[in-house]
């Protein structure tokens, strides 16, 4: 029989690392990643209550090739409204004043097997206008892409 429990984290008995750090940064102990240059590396956790239990994930620091943006109106409560697939941003958007609208940005990697890239900050899309209309992100981002068999949800 199998026993599954959930394992609050941080927790002191874990212990994380990257095994290329030049590639990416691990705090040991939050386990939170901060990408340091383009590359590849394994991001591993050890129990250190059991020796030898070690996890690893893949981590592929990558430019993108392109970036496209999504329009999606919500309804007054600011769910999506059924139905309604968002608008991409090399189609003419239509926005109506005191609607809400979510901006989704999706990035994608490179050559002919080119997917979806996983972002894992929380990105600002600031809009300025003065003479002209720019959108401006707020935040550098850093782009992660995982494993072949990690999609994006």
């Amino acid at each position: 029989m199998l026993l599954l429990a959930v394992i609050p984290l941080p927790s002191p008995f874990h212990r994380w690392s990257a095994s290329n750090s030049s590639v990416a940064q691990v705090d040991a102990t939050l386990g939170s990643v901060r990408a340091i240059s383009l590359g590849a590396t394994n991001i591993l956790v050890e129990d250190t209550r059991i020796a030898g239990n070690v996890q690893i994930s893949s981590l592929n620091v990558v430019l993108p090739d392109y970036i496209s943006l999504y329009l999606l109106p919500l309804s007054k409560s600011g769910d999506p409204i059924g139905g309604v697939e968002p608008t991409l941003s090399n189609a003419r958007w239509y926005v109506i004043s005191g609607r809400q609208y979510l901006v989704e940005l999706k990035v994608f990697s490179r050559g002919p097997s080119a997917r979806e890239i996983c972002l894992t900050e929380v990105v600002m899309l600031l809009y300025f206008s003065n003479a002209f209309w720019h959108w401006i992100l707020h935040k550098i981002l850093t782009l992660l892409l995982l494993s072949s068999n990690f999609t994006c949800e």
